[in-house]
């Protein structure tokens, strides 16, 4: 069975005109509470006027359960590049060993480098502990942890930016720990649902929702479709029709505004109405051409379709290893630890017994390998009064700081 199932165009209203000819975009419904969202999704966006010819594909569970690892089939790719637009509901990935994450496959195979996700609260009309909340967080796409390439990073801005948001306005970060803030980000915003996406490349984007599929409430018509209606705003901005983006944004925003919320931000608080998915699509369709009155209105420029600037190619750097560096997190007493000389296994050749093995006694690591000695002994570690227990400076035999690489 195919992937792609369809091509249609999203119906204009009667009394619009279209000023410009329709973006091709690809879009795939997902999983979970996919369907459900994304109906609600191109139904505002029709109503608006978004001039779209749609084209449907097939990804997530089901293309798995065919025995494709990555979720995703080959013809897709086609599709994918022909269109260079992917608007992507939540999928799901069985469990258990064996399946690759769709995310990753569709960011690495398209270059989609960079994550950019708004941040904003609604206060007071959805509850926050920060209401001067204002940020968008850049997330590098490709390397990272989720890439299998390790760097070191710390906790500090995380812990910032959920202390007191307001005092950012954009925050950079690497992959695993820009996926971490966004979340939190959003949470502290007043909820998962809010948060929209889009992923650039240089010569393709996808925009999806920052959620997964939920399939608990799927099939329920209780799922948030804000954070995919947003995602679909960012898009039709990107696609140059940023007057249609305008009039969901703001209708969407009036909406917020006069108390019609979904299960995830009502309170009786804050909250007139508790809708469901669809219903919720109805009211912002029901605003379009409206306003919102506390509020801040958004602007968005008309103009033609955005292309990212060309990657600038560096020329290749030349690398040599001269050293290994060793951080310590240590929380518990020192104890012995510090008072002895640092020593590893040495693995390689071995002096006898099965193949592989080594047999010869372990021994302190020496000469540049480390960097751990000086004039051929071992480099003893001390505690600095004050300093450990606990992460610290480190000294050698002469009291003299050392690092513990190169």
């Amino acid at each position: 069975m195919s992937s792609i199932a369809r091509i249609e165009t999203l119906p204009l209203p009667q009394e619009t005109a279209a000023p410009s000819p329709a973006a091709r975009i690809t879009v795939a419904h997902g999983d979970g509470i996919g369907p459900e969202i994304m109906e609600a999704t191109l139904r505002v966006l029709g109503e608006a006027g978004a001039r779209l010819d749609v084209e449907t594909i097939e990804i997530g569970e089901s293309v798995y359960r065919r025995g494709y690892s990555a979720g995703i089939e080959s013809g897709v790719w086609d599709s994918l590049r022909r269109t260079k637009v992917f608007l992507k509901a939540p999928i799901t990935t069985p469990q258990g060993g064996g399946f690759k994450s769709l995310n990753v496959t569709v960011r690495k195979t398209l270059g989609l480098f960079a994550n950019v996700r708004p941040c904003s609260a609604y206060a007071p009309f959805v509850a926050t502990r920060h209401p001067g909340m204002d940020v968008v967080i850049v997330r590098e796409n490709e390397e990272d942890l989720y890439a299998g390439i390790e760097h070191r990073q710390t906790d500090e801005v995380v812990q910032r930016l959920a202390d007191a948001p307001e005092l950012f306005d954009v925050v950079v970060l690497p992959n695993l720990y820009g996926d971490i803030l966004s979340d939190v980000a959003a949470e502290i915003a007043g909820s998962v649902g809010l948060g929209a996406s889009a992923n650039i490349g240089e010569h393709v984007a996808m925009f999806e929702a920052i959620h997964g599929s939920a399939p608990a409430i799927a099939g329920k018509d209780l799922a948030n479709p804000s954070g995919l209606l947003l995602s679909a705003v960012m898009m039709l901005v990107h696609v140059g029709q940023g007057d249609v983006a305008e009039r969901i944004h703001n209708a969407w925003l009036r909406t917020i505004e006069d108390g019609i919320h979904t299960a995830d931000i009502f309170s009786p608080e804050h909250s007139r109405l508790s809708v469901g998915t669809r219903r919720f699509a109805e009211e912002v369709v029901h605003r379009l051409g409206h306003e919102p009155s506390r509020l801040s209105p958004v602007r968005y420029a008309t103009h033609s379709p955005l292309t990212p600037p060309p990657a600038v190619e560096r020329a290749p750097q030349r690398k040599e290893t001269v050293g290994v560096d060793v951080f310590l997190h240590w929380q518990r007493p020192a104890g012995d630890l510090l008072h002895r000389p640092l020593a590893l296994p040495v693995h390689g050749r071995g002096t006898g017994g099965r193949a592989g093995e080594d047999r010869r006694p372990a021994r302190p690591l020496r000469g540049r390998r480390a960097r751990l000695h000086q004039d051929r002994k071992p480099l003893h570690l001390r505690r600095r009064p004050g300093i450990l227990p606990g992460p610290g400076a480190v000294t050698g035999e002469g009291g003299e700081k050392r690092g513990l690489g190169g």
